[in-house]
């Protein structure tokens, strides 16, 4: 039995990742896209302070069933994406924050 090629979305790709960089977002309570930020990977990581969730999505329009919801210590896998900037976020409330993990 062969299971073939499980690399994301079938294609294999070998990363080098040079550069390696954190950054936080504060507290939106709108939908706000993600700085331009160059990147070949990203993943993220909801502040374990954070009171309420944070909700991650790839449309300025986010629909609930198209957001990854992360409570307070948790993370998110990581995502191929060419810039951060494909991406959407907003706060639960005025106190949560998201983190970053991006390579390049």
């Amino acid at each position: 039995m062969s299971l073939g090629n499980l690399a994301f979305g079938g294609v294999q790709r070998s990363y080098s990742f040079p550069f390696a960089g954190i950054g936080r977002l504060g507290n939106v309570l709108v939908v706000t896209q993600m700085p331009s930020l160059p990147c070949e990977q990203v993943c993220f990581f909801a502040d374990p302070e954070n009171t309420d969730y944070v909700y991650i999505g790839t449309s300025g329009a986010m629909g609930v069933d198209h957001v990854i919801t992360l409570e307070a210590g948790k993370w998110s896998p990581y995502f191929p994406v060419n810039n951060l900037d494909k991406f959407y976020y907003i706060c639960a409330d005025a106190t949560s924050d998201i983190i970053y993990s991006l390579v390049r």
